[in-house]
């Protein structure tokens, strides 16, 4: 067996460098502890039949038992701004220079609780909420 001098070398400098990247991480570094964060809210839909549609028209009732988690808020036909409300206060505004707009609301999302109503307005066009049923 015959082992490249040039081989040899760049491995030996590697490990070595790595050693002393080693040694530099053990003395001195600082130790960061890591938590886990709880989240605030946690439901998936399971099924699609879970899934809601408020739109401006039609304002909706959570049922009892349940949550509505929402999940994003937009319009179309050359609106430029939409509102969420949850018992007529504005919990969520949206604005955009796009005409029609589907909006993300941040993670966990809004939760509407059972027995409130949900609504949408927006300056002209159509707005719309979209969001899933849960368990309470």
């Amino acid at each position: 067996m015959r082992l490249h001098p040039a081989s040899l070398a760049v491995g030996a400098a590697l490990m070595v460098g790595v050693g002393i990247l080693s040694a530099q991480n053990i003395v001195g570094t600082p130790t960061i502890e890591v938590r886990a964060i709880e989240p605030v809210v946690t439901y998936s839909p399971a099924h699609p039949k879970n899934f809601v549609r408020v739109e401006m028209a039609t304002p909706y009732v959570v049922p009892s038992e349940r949550i509505l988690v929402l999940t994003a808020l937009g319009w179309n036909d050359g609106g430029s701004y939409a509102h969420l409300l949850i018992d007529g206060n504005i919990v969520f505004l949206t604005t955009s220079t796009l005409e029609g707009s589907i909006q993300p609301i941040v993670s966990p999302g809004i939760v509407a609780q059972s027995g409130q109503t949900v609504s949408v307005t927006s300056n002209q066009g159509e707005g719309v909420a979209l969001g899933y049923l849960a368990d309470k």
